[in-house]
């Protein structure tokens, strides 16, 4: 068993990258939020499968109606071709009988086939040990992937960032983030800018609009009790009140519950450029209007100018799954820095 553990720790977090292939390698490929594994149908219907619906396919929180967290696609080794090896992630998973009890590998490795790729490459003697490499380092495994998700989209969103705003952000708040092309200022007061971008997609032969929404605003700090969740919800109620429904008269708020159904917001602690923060997730609707989604906010203590300051992105889009473009808004929240420079 101690094997086992100094295989499960150690290539989670100390990446190895492949060096039997040439170094230039192509782009990866792929849509965020997809993992392929790949395992002969053997193992995938005595215990593959199930592995990965229960620890990879859970519902995530907050979201109007259930999104598996993942997008898990099954091929076997004779269909692993030269373009799906460029995925941006993939588990490779092969029962090897001579491997001992104990014996059993479970790497991440960097890079392997293309650019900013993951492969998580897991082998034991018994379909048993699979199971547990698995359920001892689903979490880290989950993390691993999010936040290189979160790392191929600062990329992107950089290479084709909306530097004009991004200059009026840094200005107005002193701080930097990196959101794409696309965000423009829909209101601007003190102490307070909500960037809106609208995109179109075609269902059925209809366009539809996506609306991102991203808020910025400020409040005190006046002791730590100011960075509880309650706290925190309060400011934002009394700021989402500025952005409208398409009805007059109406305006954004937080739910907190619907009929007999508990949907208070789920906070967690980060950190963010070296500073504590407060992650929430939560839902949106508005007051006199029948609109509504999911939003994530992100609060950190800005000690230079002592106060707190708090980045959202919520979404509207009523006829499509919501959470790449919450992913979007996750990377977008996460690139947040602070300028040396006091206002």
């Amino acid at each position: 068993m101690k094997k086992i553990l100094f295989y499960l720790i150690i290539p989670l977090f100390f990446f190895s990258c492949d060096h039997s292939k040439t170094s230039i390698k192509p782009a990866h490929s792929g849509a965020a939020g997809e993992i392929i594994v790949v395992t002969p149908d053997s193992l995938w219907d005595n215990g593959v499968d199930s592995v990965m619906t229960t620890l990879f396919r859970y519902y995530l929180p907050m979201l109007p109606r259930p999104e598996e967290a993942f997008s898990i696609m099954h091929y076997t080794p004779e269909q692993f071709s030269m373009i799906i090896e460029r995925h941006r992630n993939i588990f490779v998973i092969r029962q090897d009988l001579k491997l001992k009890e104990g014996e059993g590998k479970f790497e991440m490795l960097k890079d392997k086939w293309s650019k900013n790729q993951l492969v998580l490459d897991v082998s034991a003697g018994t379909m048993a040990e699979i199971n547990t490499l698995f359920t001892q380092n689903a979490s880290s495994v989950i993390d691993i992937i999010n936040k290189k998700e979160n790392e191929r989209l600062s990329y992107l969103f950089n290479a084709y960032s909306a530097k004009p705003v991004m200059n009026i952000v840094q200005k107005k708040f002193g701080i930097n983030i990196i959101f794409p092309q696309g965000f423009q200022i829909a209101k601007d007061s003190a102490d307070f800018l909500w960037l809106k971008r609208e995109k179109s997609r075609n269902l059925s032969g209809n366009m539809y609009y996506v609306i991102q929404n991203l808020l910025i605003y400020t409040s005190p700090h006046q002791s730590d009790s100011s960075f509880t969740d309650a706290s925190l919800l309060k400011v934002r109620d009394e700021f989402v009140k500025k952005v409208p429904g398409s009805t007059y008269g109406s305006y954004m708020k937080t739910v907190y519950s619907f009929e007999d159904m508990n949907l208070y917001p789920e906070g967690e602690d980060v950190s963010i450029d070296e500073n504590y923060g407060r992650f929430i997730r939560g839902l949106w609707n508005m007051k006199n209007d029948f609109m509504g989604g999911p939003f994530i906010s992100l609060s950190t203590y800005d000690e230079v100018n002592q106060r707190i300051i708090t980045i959202e992105g919520n979404i509207f889009a009523p006829k499509f799954d919501k959470r790449e473009y919450l992913r979007e808004l996750e990377s977008i929240l996460f690139s947040l820095r602070f300028n040396n420079d006091k206002k």
